[in-house]
């Protein structure tokens, strides 16, 4: 009776059999998961004859589209859960289709390339390649196919984009605040004087809860934004000087469970991603250069939402609030651990808030003495500051009296 023939390419290794062969051309490493010799022969020997088996081994069943909805699904509680979906949306005509073996830098600098061209910035691009790098390091280390095997085999390594093109903050002058203010449409405006007041972030502003109310201090409405929504993932309170106050109480009764919410109980959609917000800052922009004859600075014609938040701290600056009452406003993570335990008392956050509430704010107007803002009722209102005077209205000035 002869002796079996053993098929090569077999190895063990402490208990368990591993494949080491070379198999159509290319060098493959992988477990058999099993310790029995004959069951690791009969799975290589299937893997070899089997397509669909051949792509489980080479790495080539799961793309990264696969990936990426199951990496989504399961990180569905995130805060940024629906910037991470624009992000691959994004990605997908580029690598959606590609296994995942085959997502690595090469095939993704046509992505990067072509946002480069279309005027985007590196951070942001940086921002959707970690991304990628977190669905990757999941079919890496977490997601197994049906042998016990990750969904990839390595992790590739990306560059990070370093273009010096990181936008600056751009605070508002006076003048632009008021044709933002007059250009956005419906709840949009309410929400970006609000913010002007609050210094609240996008995803805190929009996620403000009737919940999170507390008893007012002073006179003064307050919220206690919980860690879930706050971008550091530090609970933080948030003053509502008379302005924001007016805003909300508007709403009450109005609004189910948000604040500025966008159908009964649901939360809005980032303002600055909305068709709403990029419509408002066009016809802003238009409005100021009408008004001054003068060009719009690119940073109003790139406005951001964020923006909103660096007037709001620029305010406070003008407005002589101390370092450490704008860096809990802010929401800006402390410093120091002496920092940390010496809180800032209640009655100077709600004194620097009320500091804003005059329409006189102490900055300098950019574009002259004297602005005549657009709008569609023709009717104007003059608003006095201390650069000049700001005025809504009519594309021309009234004639002066004598």
């Amino acid at each position: 009776m002869g002796t079996r023939k053993k098929i090569g390419g077999l190895y063990l290794r402490g208990n368990t059999w591993h494949i080491d062969k070379e198999i159509r051309g290319e060098r493959v490493c992988r477990s058999t998961g099993t310790s029995d010799r004959q069951k690791a022969e009969q799975i290589l020997m299937q893997l070899m004859s089997n397509p669909d088996k051949w792509d489980q081994l080479t790495g080539n069943a799961y793309t990264f589209a696969d990936a990426a909805m199951r990496w989504v699904k399961d990180n569905a509680h995130l805060k940024s859960i629906e910037r991470d979906i624009q992000d691959l949306k994004q990605l997908y005509p580029y690598i959606g289709h590609l296994p995942l073996k085959q997502v690595h830098q090469g095939t993704l600098d046509p992505y990067i390339n072509a946002r480069r061209e279309a005027g985007i910035k590196s951070s942001t691009l940086n921002r959707a390649l970690s991304t990628v790098k977190r669905v990757l390091g999941a079919a890496n280390t977490i997601y197994r196919d049906e042998w016990g095997e990750p969904w990839l085999d390595h992790m590739p390594a990306f560059l990070t984009l370093k273009w010096n093109d990181k936008r600056p903050p751009y605070p508002m002058s006076p003048e632009e605040q008021e044709c933002l203010l007059g250009a956005l449409r419906g709840s949009l405006r309410d929400i970006a004087l609000f913010a002007l007041h609050t210094g609240l972030r996008d995803h805190e502003l929009t996620h403000l809860s009737w919940a999170d109310e507390m008893l007012s201090e002073q006179g003064c409405l307050m919220f206690w934004l919980p860690a879930e929504h706050a971008k550091n993932g530090r609970a933080r309170l948030v003053v509502c000087n008379s302005v924001a106050k007016e805003l909300v109480e508007a709403r009450r009764g109005v609004t189910k469970d948000y604040i500025f919410e966008h159908h009964e109980g649901k939360a809005r959609a980032r303002i600055s991603s909305g068709s709403g917000w990029k419509a408002g800052r066009c016809r802003a922009v238009w409005m100021l250069e009408e008004a001054t004859g003068k060009p719009a600075t690119d940073g109003f014609k790139s406005l951001h939402f964020h923006d909103l938040r660096h007037t709001f701290g620029s305010h406070l600056m003008a407005a002589e609030v101390s370092y450490d009452v704008r860096r809990q406003l802010l929401g800006h993570k402390d410093g120091d651990i002496t920092a940390h335990y010496c809180k800032v008392p209640t009655t100077q956050l709600i004194d620097a808030v009320k500091r804003l509430e005059s329409p006189k704010l102490p900055q300098n107007s950019r574009n002259g003495s004297v602005l005549w803002l657009p709008n569609s009722s023709g009717t104007r209102k003059a608003l006095k500051n201390k650069g000049g005077m700001v005025a809504t209205g009519g594309l021309e000035p009234p004639t002066p009296a004598l």
